[in-house]
Formats: structure tokens, sequence, C-alpha cells
């Protein structure tokens, strides 16, 4: 009996399946695993690349709809269908050659541990019309002990369905949301232009979405609030003096149930309170000694390394990259790309 193993991205699958030992085999579009103890098989692992599927155009439901109208409007289809993304075609076809393998006897979902990771290797066992048994690894941790223990722990698929109607139920109203109101909005805004900005614009798309749109929000009520904030003049009021021959510095406050408060807002209350201070003698009621934590420094980040690599090493930021690509492989860096964190 042989399993085949469907993990969510290629770098994944290669990490996983170290825990199997020297005897995989690297054949660029899978992975050929000898039989062993941990999961009591031979196997196959291939993997996606992200999502390989995704939900149909509204024109793949009715070919009226390849028009922009607000008749059209609210399009919602009776049942969602999938199609392929085109240049993940071969991709697809590779995992659906194996799934289909007379070979093949029971397979493996080991999709990242989640609601997106669950759809996205159920979407496809159900576009193949899989009947095959199917169980769920689901492991958050990549360490080799975790990842062991995982495969003893498998569990039926249908154990997380939650999951995947979850994200089932994310998609459809990502796309009814989405494709409904950018279409309403491209519209509208074109029909309310007039005739010279209409050529501006011609052809642009006003994209609304589930995130995107909140996030703008959230960006607009804060340029709003920089753009309507007054700024409050306040005073301090500070001393210095000398103990032991160490000059300390306190700062006036006052404290309430509620809350803190050490500013003054009118000049004249903060002038009189020190003047009050100026001559007296302090005195020093308690001392309170605490040890505190200092955190080691943060991993590199990529757009603060270049001046490290530079002092250090004398390395131009353009040699980083080579450099950079060469660790990921072998964890050093979490991600080969512009925002990748060297640990």
């Amino acid at each position: 009996m042989t399993a085949l193993i469907i993990f969510e991205k290629p770098k994944q699958a290669r990490t996983v399946c170290k825990v199997f030992g020297q005897g995989v085999q690297d054949k660029k579009t899978h992975l050929v695993i000898p039989h062993n103890e941990i999961i009591g098989t031979n196997a196959i692992a291939v993997w996606a690349i992200g999502h390989l599927v995704q939900l149909s155009q509204p024109d793949a439901y009715d070919k009226k709809y390849k028009e922009w109208k607000l008749e059209h409007l609210p399009i919602i289809p009776e049942r969602f269908t999938y199609q392929v993304i085109k240049d993940k075609e071969a991709q697809f076809n590779i995992v659906k050659k194996w799934v289909h393998d007379p070979s093949i006897r029971t397979i493996i979902h080991a999709g990242d541990p989640g609601r997106e990771g669950s759809l996205l290797v159920d979407e496809l066992l159900i576009l193949y019309s899989n009947k095959k048994p199917v169980k769920r690894l689901w492991s958050t941790s990549l360490a080799p002990a975790a990842v062991a223990k995982a495969f003893g722990n498998m569990k039926d698929n249908s154990h997380y369905i939650g999951h995947v109607r979850s994200g089932m139920a994310r998609s459809y109203s990502d796309w009814i949301i989405g494709l409904n109101l950018t279409r309403l909005m491209s519209i509208s805004i074109m029909d309310s232009l007039e005739e010279e900005h209409k050529r501006t614009f011609k052809n642009s798309l006003f994209p609304v979405g589930r995130v995107q749109s909140a996030l703008l929000s959230i960006i607009y009520q804060r340029q709003l609030e920089i753009e309507q904030f007054e700024s409050i003049p306040f005073w301090d009021v500070s001393i210095e003096y000398e103990v032991d021959g160490e000059l300390l510095k306190a700062k006036w406050y006052r404290k309430s149930k509620t809350k803190k408060d050490e500013h003054f807002y009118i000049k004249e209350q903060a002038q009189v309170m020190a003047d009050y201070f100026r001559g007296k003698p302090v005195t020093i009621e308690a001392v309170k000694r605490e040890n505190k934590l200092v955190r080691p420094p943060r991993f590199y980040h990529f757009d603060r390394e270049d001046p490290h690599l530079k002092e250090r090493y004398g390395r131009r930021p353009v040699s980083r990259w080579g450099m950079n690509r060469s660790f990921s492989p072998r964890g050093g860096v979490t991600f080969s790309s512009l925002f990748g964190t060297i640990r």
C-alpha cells in the first residue's frame, strides 16, 4: 500500500519529509518516501503552490455577465463552481495524476493547520472526485519530533470539516461582496464623472474587498484624526538636586484614582509650583531597587541588515540576496524575500 501526502508548498514538503530520513528521493515534481515506521508504509509526497483553483468568474455562470451592468446585480450563483488558475494548471495536473494513481490507497492531507490550509487541499480532492480515504496531518511545528508525533496522531479528515466549511464560507462571502460591490462602485463612479474624466479613467477598476476596504477606512479615519488634531500647549515642573555627588532629576505629577497627570495646562500655575519648590530642601522618603530584564537584540530584518553587512563585512546591498537565498533552505532565513528575517 502506498500513501500520497499532499502538502501546501514545496518547501514545506521537503522540510517535513526530512523526518523520514536519508532515503527520501527528490524527483523535482514529487518526493519518493521509502517504507518507514512513522507512517507504516511507503509514500509519495506532492504539493500545491498556494491555491491551485479559484471560484469561477461571473461569466462562467452566464455569458451576459461579461458586460458590466447595474441591472445584473447582485450576482449570486445558485451553486459555486471552481476553475483552475491558468498559470498553475501544470501543478494541478501533477497532483491529480497521483490522486488517481491506482497504487495510491490512502491520502494524507498535509495542508497548513487552520481554515485556509484545510480548504486548499480539500477543494482539490473535491474537484478530483476523490473516493480514497483521507487522513489529516495537523502539526503547528516543523520540528522533527513534533512532525513525527503528528503523523502518529492523525485523524480522519472528516474530523476537520468545520475548518473546511469555514474556509468555503469565507471564500463565498469574499466573492459575493467583492465582485458585486466592485462592479457597483466602478459603474457608479464612471457614470458620475464628466466626459473628460471618463476618458482619463476609461477601463479603470475601483475594487472593493473584505480586507482592503476595511483597511482603507482605518487609514482614512486616522488621516482625518491627524488633520483635525489640535495641539494643546502644556508645561512641566521638574527639579534637579545632588545626592552623594550624583545629580538626580525629579518631575512633579498629580495622581488621582483614575489617572496620573504630569502636565500643567496653565502657565501661571506651573510658575507658581516652580517658585514654591525653588530653594526648598529635598527629602528622599523611599528608595526602590528592581532588576529589569534586558531582552536580546531582535533577529535581523532586511531593512536593517545592510548597514551591519557593510560595516562588518564590506558587502554591498546587492550581494546579500545570493547569501540569503543560500541560507533559506537551511532554515537560516525565514523568507528569502524583501521582508525576510535572519534568525
